[in-house]
């Protein structure tokens, strides 16, 4: 991820690149060396993860200048799927610098795909 940060940093400004990203958290062992140590895994602890995560990837996006000439999407594959108290067919999604009719048309993961088509 920081190698794509730095590349979207380099640019003056985007109107047409597409950088992919997978960043494989908030996901099991909920561990990152150096940075959130290994703890047992359960729904706080997950939670706990989820918004360390979502921290350092606010800190990142804040960190590039041109942000608004991107349009950048965060999507979550499940949810925690060790507790009954969550569903894990629900997932998360972001999106940065889209106008509200293009979010209010997603419904499903899948429909990212023809909103990506349309820019």
């Amino acid at each position: 991820m920081i190698k794509s940060i730095d590349y979207m940093k380099s640019k003056k400004e985007n109107h047409s690149e597409f950088v992919y990203v997978h960043y494989l958290l908030p996901h099991g062992s909920f561990y990152l060396e150096n940075e959130f140590p290994y703890l047992k895994r359960n729904l706080d602890i997950y939670i706990l993860f989820w918004d360390y995560c979502n921290v350092k990837i606010i800190k990142y996006l804040s960190s590039i200048e041109n942000l608004k000439t991107w349009k950048i999407i965060i999507s979550g594959d499940h949810g925690f799927r060790s507790s009954h108290l969550i569903n894990p067919s629900k997932t998360q999604s972001a999106f940065y610098n889209f106008q509200d009719d293009e979010i209010d048309s997603i419904s499903m993961v899948q429909d990212i795909g023809g909103l990506l088509l349309k820019q």
